[in-house]
């Protein structure tokens, strides 16, 4: 019987089927993504293509439409009281 602690996950951040959609406009459709200890990524693409929208969801300054984000394998949830309202 081992009774040593399971191995750390190096998995910094990971989206399963993150989506977004802004009145009907899917602007993210089911985003996987994994980022390890390490690695360097960059968001590249035209206007319009998610880029600030996956950053918002993953800094919680905005839910997503439906899937989950983990940060150190903790979820990344928005309290309702805390959302920003609808813009104008």
């Amino acid at each position: 019987m081992d009774a040593s602690p399971p191995p750390k996950s190096d998995l910094l951040i990971e989206t399963k089927r993150l989506s977004r959609s802004f009145a009907g406009r899917v602007v993210l459709d089911q985003v996987d993504l994994r980022v390890r200890a390490g690695e360097i990524y960059g968001l590249i693409g035209p206007n319009g293509a998610g880029k600030s929208t996956l950053i918002k969801m993953l800094t919680m300054l905005l839910p997503p439409t439906s899937g989950d984000a983990f940060i150190t394998a903790l979820a990344v949830r928005i309290h309702p009281c805390c959302s920003l309202p609808p813009p104008l």
